[in-house]
């Protein structure tokens, strides 16, 4: 038999990790994206979207409250319940799924950071280096 405490969390701690989870650097910017569509079908997209992740997000804390209740630890990761459900080749794919989308993540994040610092940094060392010279 297994026995799992938790200690009880803060409406502040439940809003912070749901926030901080869900607003990534994209979703700012998706309604100002879609808009160009017109507000119907934009909305309509939105939330279409909206329900797609948080159906997902429910699939994927069943799917973790069902690996731990079946191996009996008290928590679970992403390739924990890849292998648990998988096995050792579903793991190391899931895996490698999971990495390559984190990479591609970071390569759009540094990306654009460059297009959005660009020009910042150029107008910022020019005009340093341009200083009381007409």
């Amino acid at each position: 038999e297994v026995s799992v405490s938790r200690k009880e969390g803060s409406l502040a701690t439940a809003t912070a990790l749901v926030t901080g989870t869900t607003v990534g650097a994209g979703v700012l910017a998706l309604p100002a994206v879609s808009l160009p569509l017109g507000i119907v079908p934009s909305t309509v997209a939105l939330v279409a979207a909206w329900l797609f992740m948080v159906a997902s997000g429910l699939l994927i804390a069943e799917v973790n409250l069902n690996a731990m209740y079946k191996t009996g630890r008290t928590g679970m990761s992403v390739l924990g319940m890849s292998e648990t459900y998988l096995g050792p080749v579903g793991a190391k794919v899931s895996g490698a799924a999971y990495v390559f989308i984190h990479y591609a993540l970071l390569v759009a994040y540094i990306a654009q950071a460059g297009a959005v610092l660009g020009p910042a940094l150029e107008a910022a060392l020019s005009g340093a280096f341009h200083l009381g010279h007409p």
